[in-house]
């Protein structure tokens, strides 16, 4: 099978553009945190771009999409609950794949309770949690940090699997596999 190149761009909000820096590091075989399963050589990965969007108005000039109603801002960061945390990691993985035009996207939200993460490439999306529940309003910064952990750990999860067509999840993941289009 012959290598190619896979472009890869993400919009992050509480993973602070970690999810990004983890994959241009594996890509350059620079040190990394997360152990991945894939091979650097069979797996050719270049980050295109990485947008660090926890804001309203970040979300409407960078992503060019309209968000959906959050539960409250802080200074303009936007709060959803999970569950709307989990519809706009799916927006915001989508529309930063169309606006880069990489081959896959990846949106990270998280504002009350485990967050959202959203993988996508052209036919389907990967999404899940993180393992930490945490209130951007009140919990205290090591929680808030546990989630980030969490959630880079869940979108580099989603990430290989994804890339290696697998579907590699144990009975305790909660990952929705979103099929928008026919291969």
């Amino acid at each position: 099978m012959k290598n190619r190149l896979i472009t890869v761009s993400t919009a992050e909000c509480f993973t602070h553009g970690k999810v990004a820096q983890e994959i241009h590091s594996f890509s350059q075989n620079y040190p990394q945190s997360y152990l991945w399963s894939l091979d650097s050589k069979k797996f050719k990965l270049s980050v295109i771009g990485s947008i660090f969007v926890p804001t309203i108005s970040g979300v409407k000039s960078l992503l060019q999409i309209e968000p959906l109603p959050p539960v409250t801002t802080v200074d303009d960061i936007k709060v959803y609950d999970e569950e709307g945390d989990m519809a706009m990691a799916l927006m915001m993985a989508r529309a930063v794949r169309n606006i880069t035009q990489s081959e896959i996207g990846i949106g990270t939200t998280a504002g009350i309770g485990k967050g959202g993460i959203a993988v996508c490439n052209q036919h389907i999306c990967l999404s899940c949690t993180t393992d930490i529940s945490a209130d951007l309003r009140v919990s205290s910064a090591d929680l808030i940090l546990q989630r980030q952990q969490s959630g880079i750990k869940k979108a580099l999860f989603l990430l290989e699997n994804l890339l290696k067509g697998t579907m590699d999840f144990s009975d305790s993941e909660e990952i929705k596999i979103i099929e928008y289009s026919k291969k």
